[in-house]
């Protein structure tokens, strides 16, 4: 009997170790997770978790600790980016648009106009500063202030960033923490004049287009896919995928554009304008497919006037 106890007391001493072996590992996997080390901390920087939602600031131990933090939420959808917000508790840059997303997308399904009225009132009073750069007050699609993937990622409210104890705030309301540009300039689409090669598609209150132009700067041919949902004369700019052929006297293109409210992007393979200039040509744009409403196809031809060109 003395025996058993003895053995059943080294038992219980080796598992009681085991478990604390098991924590002590857990804590320090845990110390070396980048994410759990992101800090939810006043505008001030200090240590004290801030409580009023415009003072708080994410920081950062320092540029390393950024970068992993980066790295592995852009490797995440945003889905689990936004559950990640949520438990810390930190609606910055990217959180606000999601949340601005889903409530316009939702008062877009208000079926009384009235009441459609009213809680657009509301949108615009809670999201108003999202809505700077729409050209038309009828536009109610939110807008991410900043052009630089960090700060729409991890930015405050005001696209602010701590690392260390030093501040990285905007300095524009485009601001760039980390270029984006990888090319010498980025195209821009000129539609031609008339605007005379366009399909249209409508479903239910969605509706997406594209257009044939050119990139102004080197004259290669491009299109331009949009979506919107509609209400009236109100409007939201929707993400979707776009698809079709583009046939230019024959010659057979094709585009493949993924999640984008609007979108400009050359023919592929590139062809140049000027291969065709003083010509009057046939376009055909056929199988044009917009993920907004996945019952049409759009085909349509063209005739296209190069002669002045």
């Amino acid at each position: 009997m003395r025996n058993y106890l003895a053995y059943f007391t080294i038992a219980i001493l080796l598992s009681s170790c085991n478990n604390q072996d098991d924590e002590i590992i857990f804590k320090k996997n845990e110390s070396f997770n980048p994410l759990s080390r992101v800090e939810v901390v006043s505008l001030s920087g200090s240590s004290t978790r801030a409580k009023n939602e415009e003072e708080k600031i994410l920081r950062f131990e320092d540029v390393g600790h950024l970068n992993k933090v980066v790295e592995i939420l852009e490797n995440r959808n945003d889905r689990e980016n936004e559950d990640f917000f949520r438990k810390i508790n930190f609606r910055g840059v990217f959180l606000r648009n999601i949340e601005a997303n889903k409530a316009i997308d939702d008062i877009f399904d208000i079926e009384d106009y009235d009441t459609f009225l009213n809680e657009v009132k509301k949108y615009k009073e809670q999201y108003g500063d999202l809505l700077k750069g729409n050209v038309s007050e009828y536009d109610l699609t939110p807008n991410l202030q900043f052009d630089d993937e960090v700060i729409r990622l991890l930015g405050n409210k005001n696209g602010e960033i701590l690392v260390g104890e030093k501040v990285y705030a905007p300095k524009a309301s485009l601001s760039s923490f980390r270029g984006l540009l990888s090319g010498p300039y980025a195209p821009t689409f000129r539609e031609f004049p008339g605007n005379p090669v366009n399909i249209m598609l409508r479903e239910g209150k969605y509706q997406g287009s594209v257009t044939l132009g050119a990139c102004r700067e080197n004259g290669d041919f491009m299109i331009e896919c949009a979506s919107q949902k509609k209400k009236k004369f109100w409007k939201r700019r929707n993400e979707t995928d776009y698809s079709g052929d583009v046939y230019i006297n024959g010659a057979h293109f094709f585009f493949n554009v993924l999640r984008k409210k609007r979108q400009a992007v050359f023919l592929s393979p590139f062809v140049n304008v000027g291969q065709y200039a003083g010509k009057k040509i046939t376009v055909s744009i056929s199988n044009f497919k917009v993920g907004c409403c996945p019952s049409l196809v759009g085909n349509q031809t063209f005739e296209l006037d190069l002669r002045n060109r």
